[in-house]
């Protein structure tokens, strides 16, 4: 379900000509504050009053007849969060992310829409928790491979901006450990192609950054003007001085 790309940049520690398809693209952190726990992943996982199950269970009955199977209205209200999530609205997003859950809590889809969820608040750590259940739902998952490794993408610029070298390092593998993995499932995705050339990058290998973005444009995907010039130049550099 891919609903939740958009066009962006990176905007924390990465030099102005790295713009490339973000998940999460505002700049400026938004954080969120519930009034409820139906405004909570998962509800908090908090126990339901006799009041609420009655409504969770008059809900459950309205999709079933309505015509929804568990899964099918999952997948629905899941797409209908992703609607709401991309116009900014924190609050109905998460409540219908959470009526997903109740439906399905296997579906994959969920977690993804929490992690993104979490992540458009720049709450890295919890997103990776979130999606990271995801793939245990479905190893295989195309656009979770692909959020979770632009996940620790940006765990990696945070520690890269904050001095942290040494987790940084350890945020970049894993980002391409699990963009390898969606290219090596997918190799007509081209946007894990221009994200795990901007990890390697990041980790200053520069020939794999190059050969990641010329794959990524000679299937189409969109790199900013003069990115890939840049990344040229950088090993070069790297190689005149070695």
């Amino acid at each position: 379900m891919n609903l939740h790309m958009k066009k962006g940049k990176l905007c924390v520690g990465l030099p102005m000509l790295v713009l490339f398809v973000m998940l999460f693209p505002s700049c400026v952190s938004t954080r969120f504050v519930p009034t409820g726990m139906n405004e909570i992943p998962m509800y908090g996982n908090a126990k339901f009053t006799e009041k609420q199950k009655e409504a969770n269970d008059k809900f459950l009955q309205d999709m079933l007849t309505s015509g929804y199977t568990n899964e099918s209205g999952s997948n629905e209200v899941v797409k209908t969060g992703f609607r709401y999530l991309n116009r900014g609205d924190f609050s109905t997003s998460i409540k219908r992310f959470n009526q997903g859950w109740l439906l399905n809590p296997e579906n994959p889809e969920v977690y993804s829409g929490f992690g993104i969820w979490y992540g458009k608040q720049q709450e890295y750590e919890k997103a990776v928790e979130m999606l990271s259940i995801g793939l245990q739902k479905d190893p295989k998952h195309k656009f979770i491979l692909h959020d979770i490794g632009y996940t620790y993408n940006m765990l990696g610029i945070e520690s890269k901006n904050s001095g942290l070298t040494s987790n940084a390092t350890e945020y970049f593998a894993k980002a391409i450990e699990y963009l390898l993995k969606d290219i090596e499932l997918y190799p007509e995705y081209g946007v894990a192609y221009v994200t795990v050339s901007a990890s390697f990058m990041q980790l200053g290998r520069f020939d794999e950054a190059v050969v990641y973005a010329e794959k990524a444009s000679k299937l189409n995907e969109k790199l900013e003007m003069g990115y890939l010039e840049y990344l040229k130049s950088e090993r070069d550099k790297a190689k005149r001085v070695n």
